[in-house]
């Protein structure tokens, strides 16, 4: 329910009323700050990628001080003082940055402005902008959180990136910084390995590829699973995501063409044996089943245990679906975050190849 404050408070808070004949345009940001957990960087790091998602642009930065991250995306320091800004949120370095925006410019004709500093606090005057940020945001930041989990994280080392705060502001056509104070919003949430620079650098130009071919529809599970504290919704978001890629990679293959590899029968019953296998499609409609093809045929870095695991994950899965089992244990949790990120090593294919220091997933 919105908030109604009458002009006269708001004068007495220093905003006066925006005149339709002067109105104020500016273009939109949000910034998604992070701590990071599991990896110790070298102090002064600085290091920013820039890629799209569905064609919308976006950047991030990774290193020691938010400051610095956010003059390395856009010229401005985040907090008048850091330290006592890591003392507010209860965080400390390493951090990452996800910038998104700019939105198209908008303009306020009606609502309150008041001049602070050498920016502007405008009062409820641009929601248009924060639906357009909203749309963007939900857009982009599952790929590009999904793609920094699985490009810091190995098998034997998880990497975590736990959201500490939003911040969204505007900049006019003069970069006058505006914020809307109904629009500024923060968020609660939650063994480091040291990272040499150059991995670090080669880490982060993967995690910029990775965001951009990472299927959506896997990214908003996997997303979820990676803020969600809760044990049991995280196993089911984190397999949520191993099943929608699952089914998504399935459909990509060739069957015919890959019985035919497989079988490699003799010329005497070729036809007839393309014809039987092909004919039993109608049979792969079971998630394991089709997990196997897709191990067999598509993603090299799969190996037997890796399809045992999952068969013992998918019965987990059907004992809280059917009631038996009412929570997961920590290291079910594990395993099927593990085995989520795994999937998505696969689409690297095309870009930067794996950080040294980073074992290959393919391997």
């Amino acid at each position: 329910m919105a908030l109604m404050l009458s002009e006269e408070l708001m004068r007495n808070m220093g905003f006066q009323p925006i005149s339709a004949s002067e109105p104020i345009e500016a273009s939109f940001h949000s910034l998604h700050v992070y701590a990071v957990k599991g990896i110790t960087i070298q102090e002064g790091t600085v290091l920013t990628a820039r890629d799209s998602v569905s064609g919308a642009p976006f950047a991030f930065a990774v290193g020691s001080s938010v400051n610095a991250l956010c003059q390395s995306l856009l010229n401005d320091d985040l907090a008048d003082d850091e330290v006592e800004w890591a003392k507010e949120h209860s965080v400390g370095p390493p951090y990452a940055i996800v910038h998104i925006g700019p939105t198209v410019p908008y303009s306020a004709k009606s609502g309150h402005v008041k001049a602070e500093g050498t920016g502007l606090t405008t009062f409820d005057a641009f929601s248009s902008a924060k639906v357009e940020l909203a749309t963007l945001e939900a857009q982009m930041l599952p790929s590009v959180i999904t793609a920094l989990h699985c490009a810091f994280s190995s098998e034997e080392h998880r990497v975590q990136f736990n959201h500490v705060v939003r911040e969204v502001f505007g900049f006019t056509h003069s970069q006058t910084l505006v914020h809307d104070i109904r629009m500024l919003l923060s968020a609660t949430v939650e063994v480091s390995q040291s990272v040499a620079d150059e991995d670090l650098r080669n880490t982060v130009a993967r995690a910029a590829n990775m965001a951009a071919n990472v299927n959506p529809k896997v990214s908003r599970f996997f997303r979820l699973a990676s803020e969600e504290q809760d044990r049991l919704k995280r196993f089911l978001y984190f397999f949520l995501s191993i099943e929608i890629e699952t089914h998504q990679t399935f459909r990509t293959i060739d069957r015919t063409a890959q019985v035919a590899r497989i079988i490699n029968s003799e010329d005497r019953v070729r036809l007839t044996s393309l014809a039987f296998f092909e004919a039993q499609h109608e049979r792969w409609t079971s998630l394991a089943d089709r997990f196997v093809w897709c191990a067999i045929c598509v993603w090299p870095q799969i190996s037997d245990a890796d399809v045992t695991g999952f068969k013992r994950l998918k019965k987990i899965r059907n004992d809280i679906a059917h009631g038996s089992l009412a929570e997961p244990s920590e290291e079910s949790v594990r395993a099927v975050q593990r085995l989520a990120m795994k999937l998505q090593w696969h689409t690297n294919e095309a870009g930067v190849q794996p950080a040294v220091g980073y074992p290959n997933p393919k391997t």
